[in-house]
């Protein structure tokens, strides 16, 4: 009897021991995958990409067209304009010697853009001929490389006209804008030199210099169409500059 009884307290123990180890091990995972959510969120967090305009800056001064939207003749019908990416009252920023620039455009039967680039005393003035797309969308227009290069701390006016019949009119829908080309100081860019495309975006942002993180935000969005985080990223931050009418837009050649 007495056997039985020690045998019955032994595989008592066991299964408590069992079961002590079943809910100790459902307490960790449950603590690691709350670790893992904790850490998403902060990471998401961390890199959300926004934009803080520069202390100081001055209006961006963007013009449309002769009329709203971009066919040739222009159809008043159109729901959207003409218009350049750029923030609503704040000065627009590069770091770039030959930035990139990105206008919304609607659908239109140009097949040809006049892009255009100058100073305000007209000693840089640079312009070329581009193609577009038929289709409407987001457009990215950069200054090539064999172009003269941006002088940091001076103002330029670029503009991107519509070329109607292949040719410019009167009425030839215009995108345009301002740009300051920047330098970066040693702590922006050791950090940039760091950090993956989305950091570096997050960086641009916190900084002030809209078109490198537009353009770098873009960038991921090419590479990584069909990532929710930056499609999101993109989104929140053009609505948050005015641009929410474009901000599910897709990108065109």
């Amino acid at each position: 009897m007495i056997i039985k009884q020690n045998i019955l307290s032994i595989t008592s123990f066991r299964s408590l021991a069992s079961i002590l180890l079943l809910a100790l091990s459902f307490v960790a995972t449950e603590s690691n995958i709350a670790t893992a959510e904790n850490k998403s969120v902060y990471t998401t967090k961390k890199h959300q990409v926004t934009f803080e305009p520069p202390q100081g800056s001055k209006p961006v001064q963007t013009v449309g067209g002769a009329s709203r939207g971009g066919q040739c003749p222009p159809d008043a019908g159109q729901n959207l304009s003409f218009m350049p990416l750029l923030p609503v009252g704040s000065a627009a920023l590069t770091m770039e010697a030959h930035p990139s620039f990105m206008v919304y455009l609607p659908e239109t039967s140009a097949t040809r853009v006049l892009l255009s680039v100058k100073d305000a005393g007209e000693n840089y003035d640079y312009q070329t001929i581009l193609p577009i797309s038929d289709r409407s969308g987001i457009i990215t227009m950069t200054i090539p490389d064999d172009a003269p290069a941006l002088e940091v701390n001076h103002e330029y006016q670029w503009s991107l006209v519509l070329m109607c019949d292949n040719q410019l009119r009167p009425d030839s829908p215009v995108a345009q804008g301002d740009v300051m080309r920047v330098e970066a100081n040693s702590y922006l860019t050791d950090k940039l030199a760091q950090s993956d495309l989305l950091e570096s975006a997050a960086l641009y942002g916190k900084e002030g210099i809209w078109y490198d993180t537009l353009a770098t935000l873009a960038k991921l969005q090419s590479i990584s169409p069909k990532d929710q985080d930056i499609a999101a990223n993109w989104q929140n931050l053009l609505s948050s500059v005015g641009l929410e009418e474009v901000a599910t837009a897709e990108f065109v050649e």
